[in-house]
């Protein structure tokens, strides 16, 4: 049907369950840790310390500006490692690069001083939201994409 949103348990074609999910995005943000996040060789992304395996987003700042939202199986490996941050920014043959490409050669350039992070853990939203974990793929897209949309009000103290 035209016009209707592709969801999982996550009706997003509802705005109370829009509502339920900006209020427990922003608890748990406003509960959560950033981390500072360093370029490590040119080409990763490396934090001061482990933080969760699981599943989840996260959203890159440069000062208090958020960058970028993204989701990983894995938020440490993602974010944390120099085969899960790689982006292909080592490969001389790849044709573009996403934003995090960007945002490591930006930094390489002094243009962005201060990076942190802030992960999401998807086990927490569940939780607060009262649904099972681990969400379908559809449903941690949309998240992806609804953080991103929000950020303004989630990120709001």
């Amino acid at each position: 049907m035209p016009g209707i949103l592709r969801c999982d348990i996550i009706d997003l074609n509802n705005s109370d369950v829009v509502n339920n999910l900006k209020d427990k995005l922003r608890e748990v943000i406003k509960e959560s840790k950033f981390y500072d996040l360093h370029i490590s060789k040119k080409y990763y992304f490396k934090l001061d310390e482990e933080i969760t395996i699981n599943p989840g987003w996260y959203i890159i700042f440069e000062k208090d500006n958020a960058l970028y939202v993204g989701k990983a199986q894995n938020l440490n490996s993602r974010l944390n490692t120099e085969n899960g941050s790689r982006d292909q920014f080592a490969n001389p043959q790849r044709k573009s690069d996403p934003e995090r490409n960007l945002i490591k050669k930006f930094s390489d350039l002094g243009t962005f001083n201060e990076l942190k992070v802030l992960p999401i853990n998807e086990e927490t939203i569940c939780k607060k939201m009262e649904l099972k974990f681990p969400l379908s793929d559809l449903d941690r897209n949309n998240i992806e994409k609804f953080i991103n949309i929000f950020k303004p009000f989630l990120l709001v103290d």
